[in-house]
C-alpha cells in the first residue's frame, strides 16, 4: 500500500482500477465459469434459508450476495463505488452499509450466516476481520470464507505466458494482471495461510477447492464458531 494515502483512499483506487463487478460480468469465459462455480460452492456450503439473517463482508458489486436466498441480507463494504454498483444490482432486497471489515458495526451474535469472499487478501490485517466475523455470527451459525490459491494461479499464468495463451484471460471489458502479486494483493493466500488466519477465531469444518480439490484455483472453507 503506497505511503501518503489512507487505506480507504487506496482501496477506492484499487476498486476503480480492478472493478470487482467487471471481473464477474465482463472477464473471459473461462474466468466467468470459474466464478460461477465458486459462487455455487459458497451458496451450497453456506446452507442459507429464507429465514436466516445473512451478512456478506466485502460485498463488492453484490454478485455473490445476489445468489444467496433470503429476505434478510446485509452487505458491507469499505468502497462507496462498489456499494453503488451493489445497490443497482440488489435494489431493496438487501441492506447495504459502508464500513470496515476489521470493525464491523453490528452487535455480537447478530447473523445466522456470514460470507467473506475474495476479500481477506486485500486487507492489512485479515485476522482482525475474521475475529470480527466470529464475533457477529451466532453460536449455531455458519461462516464461509473464500480466497485465491495464489501460488497455483501464478504458476498457471507463467505457463500460459510462455505458450502465448495468457491474453485469452483478458477481454475488452476486463484485463487480467500477469501476476497475483499485483498492487491490490497484500497477502499471498493459500490453504495454509487461510488456516492460520481463520483458526484462532473459527473452526474450519470443511474445505473445497474450485474447480476441484486436486486443482484448487480457489479455496472455499465452511467454518463454525468456536465454543464460547
Amino acid at each position: 500500500m503506497p505511503s501518503g494515502k489512507s487505506y480507504v483512499e487506496w482501496n477506492e483506487e484499487m476498486v476503480r482500477r480492478y472493478d470487482p463487478g467487471a471481473y464477474h460480468e465482463r472477464s473471459s469465459v473461462l474466468i466467468r465459469a470459474l466464478e460461477r462455480q465458486r459462487t455455487r460452492r459458497i451458496v451450497r456450503l453456506l446452507g442459507a434459508t429464507p429465514n436466516h439473517r445473512i451478512l456478506e463482508v466485502g460485498v463488492g458489486a453484490g454478485n455473490v450476495l445476489e445468489r444467496v436466498p433470503g429476505a434478510r441480507r446485509v452487505g458491507i463494504d469499505l468502497s462507496s463505488r462498489v456499494l453503488g454498483a451493489a445497490r443497482r444490482r440488489l435494489g431493496e432486497t438487501a441492506t447495504l452499509v459502508r464500513g470496515d471489515a476489521a470493525v464491523l458495526p453490528f452487535g455480537r451474535a447478530t447473523f445466522d450466516r456470514v460470507i467473506c469472499s475474495e476479500v481477506l487478501e486485500h486487507l492489512p490485517d485479515p485476522g482482525a476481520a475474521v475475529a470480527e466475523i466470529a464475533r457477529v455470527v451466532k453460536p449455531d451459525g455458519v461462516v464461509v470464507l473464500s480466497v485465491p490459491n495464489e501460488a497455483l494461479i501464478d504458476r498457471l499464468k507463467r505457463i500460459m505466458g510462455r505458450t502465448h495463451l495468457l491474453p485469452l484471460l483478458s477481454t475488452a471489458g476486463y484485463h487480467v494482471p500477469h501476476s497475483m502479486k499485483d498492487e491490490w494483493h497484500l497477502h499471498e493466500f493459500d490453504l495454509a495461510l487461510l488456516r492460520r488466519v481463520a483458526e484462532p477465531h473459527l473452526m474450519i469444518d470443511r474445505t473445497s477447492g474450485v474447480p476441484h480439490s486436486s486443482f484448487p484455483i480457489r479455496w472455499v472453507a465452511r467454518c463454525l464458531p468456536l465454543a464460547r
